[in-house]
């Protein structure tokens, strides 16, 4: 009983040992893990950056925040070849745009602790590429990389003429559909991001009609009811402008259940006279009073916002409208003016005088223009060159040429000796303004390409 009782005393004790011993490890192991665990919990939580050897689907991200490497992998993954039928292939650069940032922030993540980042050539990490935009914009880039081939029949929708008011039928050509075929891109970047070819048939990407003849007869007879007449807006000024069927299209919008008022339409109709409008007579105050000339150069400012309204309103009732003008924004204080009958040239700066001279204009043959016009542009050192009365060709050296009206303008003529007066009745230039050098020179310093120029008797 003794040496039973004495050999499990020895067992308990050795068992005890062995627990310790345990206990040691599993302490020792649990450390380790702690560790590690605070390492990567820290690295992960201040470690901003891509370790230096990762990369994300071949893309190397070494050093970049998750944003660099979202725009570094938007640019790099967007680099694609097309390959049509047995033509050689062409690199394209799309612009998709990824959907990767929260996956790139756990690939981060991941990164900082990952051992093959510091231990070999670095861990390659994939990521979805979910596409999110950039359709429209790479169609365009694929439409410049892939043209149409010669003897390529154009497919072109229905439409209607507003002119004649007749429907321009469909055409089936053979065109490629570029949308199509960069939706399909988009997918296939999406379900395979290491795939940089896509291989396609063309005969799978014709394009075809998607408005037909039949689909515009209702449309048709809207148009002619609603739109045939357009608009007639007339300005304070007297002039009358008219807005165009086509232009009215934008306005009253076809529906099923009738026409629709396009508000924005009126707005891009108003910017539209606004772009092209300009008075046909302008009446301006001179150094010799007040003339009324055709006008060239004043570009008259139409108040947009107040026509738009006008426009929307004429549409509803059928009536005219008024076409809205402001006081023009250019600076009518500046200016040069050109008196045909006192034979003078003003030149006008902010409202006072600065220059004034006797100059030679065209003769009754060669008559200078009368008008408001705008410089054209000036140059030094010209040669000018046209027919005499006679026939015969003549060649004049100018040291100062100021155009304002095709090939008339305003320049020294060093061969005259006398300026002013009757001299142009009978010897009249052809049409320009000939100056004394010395004005000339100093008028030339003045003026730049834009300044007005009236001419007036």
């Amino acid at each position: 009983m003794m040496r039973t009782e004495r050999n499990e005393q020895e067992n308990l004790k050795k068992d005890e040992k062995k627990n310790r011993r345990k206990q040691k490890i599993a302490g020792g192991i649990l450390a380790v893990v702690l560790v590690i665990g605070g390492f990567s919990a820290y690295r992960i939580s201040t470690v901003k950056e891509f370790p230096s050897n990762a990369k994300v689907d071949g893309v190397s991200v070494g050093g970049l925040t998750v944003r660099e490497a979202e725009e570094k992998i938007n640019r790099e993954a967007n680099q694609i070849e097309l390959k049509e039928d047995d033509r050689d292939a062409v690199t394209v650069k799309t612009q998709f745009k990824y959907e990767i940032k929260d996956t790139l922030k756990n690939r981060r993540a991941l990164s900082v602790v990952d051992p093959r980042n510091y231990i070999g050539g670095g861990a390659n990490y994939s990521v979805p590429l979910k596409v999110i935009g950039g359709e429209k914009e790479t169609a365009k880039r694929i439409r410049k990389a892939i043209p149409d081939h010669k003897g390529t029949v154009e497919t072109k929708d229905a439409y209607i003429d507003y002119k004649t008011m007749r429907i321009v039928r469909e055409v089936q050509g053979d065109t490629l559909d570029v949308e199509a075929l960069t939706k399909d891109v988009a997918e296939s970047r999406e379900q395979s991001p290491n795939e940089t070819v896509f291989t396609f048939k063309s005969k799978d990407y014709i394009a075809t009609p998607k408005v037909k003849f039949d689909d515009l007869q209702k449309e048709l007879k809207f148009a002619k009811y609603y739109l045939t007449d357009g608009l007639t807006l007339r300005a304070d000024s007297g002039d009358t402008v008219k807005v165009t069927p086509k232009q009215l299209s934008k306005v009253i919008l076809y529906t099923e259940d009738g026409p629709e008022y396009s508000e924005n339409g009126a707005q891009k109709v108003a910017k539209e006279l606004a772009k092209n409008y300009s008075q046909d007579v302008y009446t301006v105050e001179t150094e010799e009073g007040a003339k009324t000339l055709i006008n060239y150069g004043i570009k008259s400012s139409v108040d947009r916002k107040k026509t738009a309204e006008s426009i929307l309103k004429a549409a509803k009732s059928k009536k005219k409208g008024i076409l809205y003008l402001k006081a023009s924004d250019q600076d009518l204080s500046t200016r040069v003016e050109v008196s045909i009958s006192s034979q003078t040239v003003y030149y006008v700066q902010n409202g006072k005088v600065k220059l004034k001279t006797s100059v030679v204009t065209g003769g009754p043959s060669h008559a200078t223009p009368r008008g408001i016009f705008q410089l054209a542009y000036k140059e030094r050192n010209v040669t000018l060159k046209g027919s005499n009365g006679d026939g015969t060709d003549y060649a004049s050296k100018v040291s100062y040429w100021m155009p304002f009206n095709g090939g008339i303008g305003l320049h020294d003529a060093p061969w005259r000796s006398s300026f002013g007066g009757s001299i142009y009745q009978s010897g009249g230039s052809h049409g320009c303004v000939n100056m004394p050098p010395a004005m000339a020179k100093q008028l030339f310093g003045y003026i730049d390409a834009g300044t007005l120029v009236y001419v007036y008797d």
